[in-house]
Order: C-alpha cells, then structure tokens, then sequence
C-alpha cells in the first residue's frame, strides 16, 4: 500500500528508515509523493538515513532536521526540486552540504558549529541571493565583498529613497541574530517606526556570531510603509537592528530598482546633484572596512 502523507512531524525519537536492501515493496511502500512539509527534530538520523529519506520525499518543500546527529547533507538534496525551505539548526556534527535545492529561499543552520568556511561559502554566492526573497543565516563573522555598502559597528544603516521603496537586502553579523524575544528590524522611514519581522519561526539565539542576510519583502513590514512615505520627495530610512551586532551592510538588487532612486548621503546635502539629479547616477563600488578603523567607503558620483 502507497503511503501518501502531506505533512510528516516526529520530534524526540529515532526513526530509522529501513535500508533499500531490505526489499524493493518495504521501500516503496514508505515513499510518498505527496510530502510537502516534514520535521525530524532530535532524531538521531545517520548519513545513510538521511540520504535514503530525501531520496523518498524528493518533492518536499518545507523540510525541518533540526538537532540530528548526520555528518554530511549529501547531494541528492539538489533533487528536492520544490524544497524552499531547509533548516538545520543545532545539527553540531555537521561539517558538510554537497548541494544547494535549486528553489531554496529560506535556510538556517543556527549552531551548526563544525561547518567548514568552503561548505558556508556556498551560501553566499551573489547569483543565489540576486534572485530575489531569500533569508539564510549561518555561522560567519565576515559580510560578503559583493555587499554594496558596509556599515561601521554598531552604527545603524541609513539611506535616502524616492518613488517606491528599493528591491534590497539586509546583512548583519551579531550573536544576537534570532533572539526571539525582539524584531528583526525596526525601520525608521521619515521619523515614523515600522517594525519588521523576517520570519514567524522561532529559533534558539545563537551560540556565537551568525551572518543573517535576507531580502527586504514589504508584506512582512507590520504597517502600511506607503502611509509613512513622502510624495515625489526623498525618504529618509534609518535601519535599527535594536540588538548588539557586529557589523552590518546592505546590498541592491540593481535589475529591479533604479539607482537614480537611491543614495546612501543626503541628497540635500550633495552640492552636485543640481538640482533634480537627474543627469548624475551613484557608481557602486566593492565595499570594504579600513583595517583597524572600521571606517566604511564612500560611494562616488558618476556626472552623466
């Protein structure tokens, strides 16, 4: 008899699935194509287990491994075509992932302490994050170089906008990341507080410094952003994290907003905007923290 299950949830217990010798029928009968949404929390799967359960419930989307004492994700995990959601946390054993699901958006591996920094390197390719909605965090203490425009420590990220708000994405390293006693963001937008919440998850705080970046989505602001908003002038935004951190950056995602749109000075204060503006065009360059300083790049101006 097929098994067809949509949800799958066992917590504090072994499940260990049978091995692929022990029968093409047991096996079968186990599968379930149907399996969109499991959670395995502290359930002491092995390599082997795990590698046979993705390979069972290839069309899951939300999948839950918190706490399991596996060492290597393996592979096969880029065969979870539907898997946007993947969360890892506390699995301390883990020291490697072979593969990244191809429609991944939300990835957490809070306190997986024993992963290498070429397997987190992974998470941090540009392409993967330039498409647009995603929220990973994991254990790092650098913001990426392809990061825009890095902060001092400590110091909130503040820029200046017009027309609608800009497509862009939030870094910041701090112990302090997931502490689900606070919001992940508060947004000062013209002097008016709007709070942010990235996810509705809870999460244990981190054991030590975690890189959190994720994509600005305006749904998940907790009031009306356009009521806070100036017509046809510029909004000023002020990004308070309201928790210690360590450093912190910001990064736009060019292909959906312009850049004639954004500055990260005060346009009021720019001798050569001219006006309107409207010929000039803020160049981007790498972002880097002067070593010993933490003093943050200027941005250029590009006269047209």
């Amino acid at each position: 008899m097929m098994l067809e299950l949509a949800e799958l949830i066992i917590e504090d217990g072994g499940w260990l699935f049978p091995k692929e010798d022990q029968g093409e029928e047991q096996v079968i009968s186990m599968k379930s194509s149907q399996l969109e949404f499991l959670r395995l929390w502290n359930c002491n799967l092995s390599d082997e287990s795990l590698a046979i359960g993705l390979r069972w419930f290839a069309n899951v989307k939300e999948l839950y491994l918190n706490g399991s004492n596996f060492t290597i994700l393996p592979e096969c995990i880029e065969k979870c075509h539907f898997l946007w959601k993947l969360v890892l946390d506390n699995c301390e054993n883990l020291l490697e992932i072979k593969g990244i699901p191809p429609s991944l958006k939300t990835f957490s591996a809070m306190n997986c302490i024993s992963l290498t920094t070429s397997c987190t390197s992974k998470f941090l390719n540009q392409e993967l994050h330039e498409s647009g909605n995603t929220s990973f965090v994991f254990p790092e203490e650098e913001i990426p170089k392809w990061i825009d425009h890095q902060c001092m420590k400590g110091l909130p990220i503040s820029f200046w906008f017009r027309n609608k708000f800009p497509a862009i994405v939030l870094c910041v390293v701090s112990p302090l990341t997931r502490d689900k006693s606070h919001y992940d963001v508060n947004m000062i937008i013209n002097g008016k507080t709007i709070f942010y919440r990235d996810d509705e998850d809870e999460y244990e705080c981190p054991i030590s410094f975690h890189l959190h970046l994720f994509h600005i989505q305006i749904e998940k602001f907790d009031d009306d952003v356009d009521g806070a908003l100036l017509e046809n002038e510029w909004n000023h935004v002020v990004v308070d994290f309201i928790f210690e951190f360590q450093n912190s950056g910001i990064h736009v995602l060019k292909e959906k907003c312009s850049m004639m749109d954004i500055r990260f000075t005060n346009p009021e204060n720019d001798v050569n905007m001219g006006g309107t503006g409207s010929n000039q065009l803020y160049q981007f360059q790498d972002s880097t923290i002067a070593k010993g300083e933490g003093l943050e790049m200027d941005l250029s101006v590009v006269v047209a």
